[in-house]
């Protein structure tokens, strides 16, 4: 903005900046979504309408506890090529791979149901949703979670449904979330030791 001498706001500022992504890739349209929260903080719902995206603040300081008491970030201590795996998903579904969109449909009902318990602060019902989230995720590509990573999640599952893992990143990445109770965090944290990962601090921040 300052080099071209514009005023523009948040919202002008990532249609700018998608744009310009879209043609240094030059392989079609870019994502919006990691735009948002770095321009607008707290928790957010973005939902896609014709033409624009919905901005919604979700934060609240009640929110920021439920998921800050029963969520895990943990860095996996590996890298990969997580684009990739999102090209794979893609061709997928452009070739119409019936599990794969089904995957989809489904990771966008997960989100659906996630925004609505939010609205109707049914928390209880939130944290199994994002775990629910990362199985569907899970499931796209062989790609997306590491043997490594594989490993960890069969035993964590092992210990009880209402424990469960979600990758960062559309197509996996170096981190992922584990979710739980507060009462399994000294579980998780020996389980995350236990295959040479690292726990990492977070919160949720405020709105910008």
């Amino acid at each position: 903005a300052q080099f071209c001498g514009e005023k523009i706001d948040r919202i002008q500022a990532i249609q700018k900046v998608n744009s310009l992504e879209a043609r240094i890739l030059d392989c079609g349209p870019a994502g919006y979504q990691d735009y948002y929260p770095a321009l607008f903080g707290g928790v957010l719902g973005l939902i896609a309408k014709p033409g624009a995206v919905i901005v919604e603040q979700l934060y609240s300081d009640e929110l920021k506890a439920v998921l800050e008491s029963h969520l895990t970030l943990v860095y996996s201590n590996e890298t990969r090529n997580s684009g990739i795996n999102n090209w794979e998903v893609y061709k997928a579904f452009f070739n119409k791979d019936s599990a794969v969109r089904k995957g989809l449909g489904e990771i966008a009902n997960l989100s659906s149901l996630a925004l609505w318990a939010i609205h109707e602060k049914n928390y209880d019902s939130l944290i199994p949703l994002i775990a629910k989230e990362g199985e569907e995720r899970r499931k796209l590509f062989p790609g997306i979670l590491t043997p490594k990573m594989q490993e960890l999640h069969t035993e964590l599952k092992s210990k009880g449904d209402h424990l469960g893992m979600k990758v960062c990143g559309a197509g996996g990445g170096g981190c992922f979330l584990l979710t739980h109770t507060p009462n399994d965090k000294n579980y998780i944290e020996s389980l995350v030791d236990k295959f040479n990962m690292k726990k990492l601090d977070f919160n949720v921040e405020q709105p910008l």
